[in-house]
């Protein structure tokens, strides 16, 4: 078995799908988050969904609990990485 453990990918798509058709060309058959999925890129909500399609466990990030406080709480947050938290 191998496996292949994503860490930073802070809403960068194209990053994300660059690394998981490595893993694979690798012969990874389990990914691993180890946090930030969501964080400075352009496209938390995409990315987060992907991340959803493809990992098998995941770790909470500093950014990823920021994210759920804000949510929970009366911190603040922008809007798009909120949203990728909001989706089912």
């Amino acid at each position: 078995m191998r496996i292949a453990c994503f860490a930073d990918i802070h809403a960068n798509l194209p990053a994300l799908e660059a690394v998981i058709a490595d893993a694979r060309e690798r012969g990874a058959s389990h990914v691993l988050g180890l946090g930030d999925v969501v964080g400075y890129g352009p496209q938390p909500v995409e990315a987060l969904a992907r991340f959803r399609e493809v990992a098998s466990a995941a770790v909470l990030g500093n950014h990823d609990a920021a994210g759920f406080l804000t949510l929970h709480s009366s911190m603040r947050l922008p809007e798009k990485p909120l949203n990728a938290l909001r989706s089912p």
